[in-house]
């Protein structure tokens, strides 16, 4: 009797013991949610989530993703789709996981969870490369609304005089302004512009008292307006120089500024009331920067650097540095029950050296700020 109650004792401690081991496994492997397939929403951001030519996906995210559902038995199917709708879906609960280089904000904690960060970053500032900058910048000064504004009424101008020297001086000047209407008008204008840029050539001269008053105020006027458009043209260049001499995120606010539509980029431009404009991916708006379109791409650091390298090397540089701390984590609907698991299974991946592997692979570098 003494000996089966010594026994009963010894195997009460061992199942006591092993209880929350096995709950805790459980908890583990979500059962709730292994039981169904799950919606993963993903939006292509490489080099965090690259869409490959046959349909498939890669990348940091994906494969950290990857990894976490084996060991959690999850089955699940990936939805690609624009940020925005990735967005509403965490918040309807339409997807269960957002799977990208999903930044943690205040704004976006307020409809939907995050996991544990699996990567610390900040955004960045893309640029045309100096001289492609110079002549794009140089061309769109040289042809802005008001110098075009400004130049349309010089031309005026030396119109008007033209017609005004060929009429008066047309009956008694026949040899420098006579003949046919076209003929005579066309002395007109080239005396008018001879004038305006040199004091004429000499070899067009008014010889009225009416014709020699309109020469003399033209001489005038021409110095006036030829000194109105230089200045013009010098203040347009200078300024354009001044304001696409970008070196960091305290000069945005003199530039034109793109990003993509629902970013934390663009959630950090409107509180800083910086005016930009938005593109649906950051493909889209890599490509109205090339255009010149904006004068400065705001976004993630790594993105840009991954884009500007591999997909626009010489066309677009990068500023070094980041600004603006970014967390990247995955999404998940409020009150999600596999918030608890994926973040016990993320925080040991992410301290494995396989992550730093992954990280080496896909961006040369170690992120050691994670060790």
């Amino acid at each position: 009797m003494k000996r089966s109650l010594i026994l009963f004792s010894a195997l009460t401690l061992i199942l006591l013991a092993l209880a929350p081991a096995a709950a805790w496994s459980s908890s583990d492997k979500a059962p709730a949610a292994a039981r169904r397939k799950l919606v993963v929403a993903t939006v292509e951001s490489e080099p965090f989530v690259i869409k490959r030519r046959d349909g498939s996906f890669a990348g940091i995210a994906i494969e950290l993703w990857n990894q976490i559902a084996d060991d959690l038995e999850l089955t699940f199917e990936i939805r690609e789709m624009e940020l925005p709708k990735l967005l509403k879906a965490m918040q309807n609960g339409s997807a269960d996981v957002a799977v990208t280089a999903l930044t943690v904000t205040s704004l976006r904690e307020e409809f939907m969870d995050f996991t544990q960060p699996y990567y610390h970053t900040g955004l960045g500032i893309a640029l045309l490369p100096k001289f492609k900058l110079a002549w794009l910048n140089l061309f769109q000064r040289l042809f802005s609304p008001r110098l075009i504004i400004l130049m349309a009424l010089i031309l005026l101008f030396i119109i008007s005089v033209g017609a005004l020297i060929w009429f008066v001086e047309r009956g008694r000047n026949p040899s420098h302004f006579g003949g046919e209407s076209i003929s005579g008008f066309g002395s007109g204008l080239w005396w008018a512009v001879q004038t305006m840029s040199s004091v004429g050539y000499g070899d067009k001269i008014p010889v009225t008292a009416k014709g020699r008053v309109l020469a003399f105020l033209w001489m005038i006027l021409s110095v006036v307006l030829i000194s109105i458009l230089t200045a013009a043209i010098t203040s347009s260049l200078t300024v354009g120089q001044l304001e696409t001499q970008v070196r960091g995120y305290h000069d945005l606010v003199h530039v034109r500024v793109g990003t993509v539509k629902a970013s934390s980029s663009a959630e950090y431009l409107q509180k800083n009331r910086i005016n930009y404009r938005a593109y649906p991916t950051l493909r889209e708006a890599m490509q109205g920067l090339k255009a010149g379109e904006f004068d400065a791409l705001v976004f993630d650091y790594p993105l840009l650097a991954y884009m500007a390298k591999h997909e626009m090397a010489g066309e677009v540089t990068v500023l070094e540095g980041t600004f603006k701390k970014q967390n990247y984590a995955f999404g998940l609907p409020m009150n999600s029950d596999l918030r608890l698991p994926i973040n016990r299974i993320l925080l040991e991946k992410t301290a494995d050296s396989l992550w730093q592997d992954i990280l080496y692979t896909y961006l040369g570098y170690e992120d050691h700020r994670l060790k």
